[in-house]
């Protein structure tokens, strides 16, 4: 919550010294809407494991909430509706958070049910729980491979004019890839020094979502509810070519700042 606030405040005054009038909106929902979970998910599982993985997908609440409410808000001009709140709360991937987090809480020895030996076991009930577990993995140990894939085709589908570049489109990459993630970085500073205690991985998903480019579903959101469909097709191209850079050196930061570890 905290870093698509901080993201969406950085957007809307960067919007309104360098975007032009009609697609000040546009600009401030694309600073404000960083990949949250298609690049972060192998960044977070390659680093830190299971671990990062849960935080990845956790974050995914949040990310669903806000964009069914103030990110198409901002795109439509209008406060929120019954509408979006219904969409934000059906949404499969919240609702799929809701379900293992109940799971987890209610059932703590769920987690061990995968590995259990069939020959060992006379149980009907905890047999058919770990065949279907096996089965649910295997579809989960796919969805990175599958993301990147969606990422290249998103990307592929995407019409960036020449007319949609310039020194706004200089100020959105800044402003996505540099101010966002090192404000919202000197905001977790401040909350650790205050006494919150953030736990270790949440904070470096966090952090790393944060220094994200803009997210490629941007595109078909900006499409579907109104906005500069070349503006957002060129942000998401550049900021996502440009993360490349960006992304380590941030990081590099943090850690030299003493942030993450």
């Amino acid at each position: 919550l905290l870093v698509f606030s901080i993201s969406w405040l950085v957007g809307a005054v960067s919007a309104r010294l360098f975007a032009p009038p009609g697609s000040r909106n546009t600009f401030t929902f694309l600073v404000g809407t960083p990949n949250w979970i298609y690049l972060p998910l192998p960044i977070a599982q390659e680093l830190w494991g299971a671990d990062g993985v849960r935080a990845v997908l956790l974050c995914n609440v949040a990310a669903q909430l806000l964009l069914w409410s103030v990110g198409v808000a901002l795109l439509r001009q209008q406060l929120f509706s019954r509408e979006l709140l219904r969409k934000a709360l059906l949404n499969p991937g919240i609702a799929a958070a809701v379900v293992g987090i109940a799971l987890a809480l209610s059932i703590p020895e769920a987690r061990s049910w995968r590995g259990l030996d069939l020959r060992q076991t006379s149980s009907v009930a905890l047999g058919a729980a770990k065949v279907v577990l096996e089965a649910l993995h295997l579809l989960g140990s796919v969805t990175i491979p599958l993301s990147l894939v969606l990422i290249g085709a998103q990307l592929g589908g995407m019409t960036a004019t020449r007319s949609a570049g310039g020194r706004g489109l200089g100020a959105l990459v800044a402003s996505r890839l540099l101010v966002a993630p090192l404000i919202c970085v000197a905001m977790f500073q401040a909350l650790a020094r205050s006494g919150w205690a953030i736990p270790t991985t949440p904070l470096r998903v966090a952090t790393v979502v944060s220094a994200m480019p803009v997210a490629v579903t941007c595109g078909i959101i900006v499409e579907r509810y109104g906005g500069s469909v070349p503006t957002a097709a060129r942000a998401i191209v550049v900021t996502t070519l440009a993360s490349i850079l960006t992304v380590p050196l941030v990081v590099y930061a943090i850690v030299a700042w003493g942030g993450v570890g």
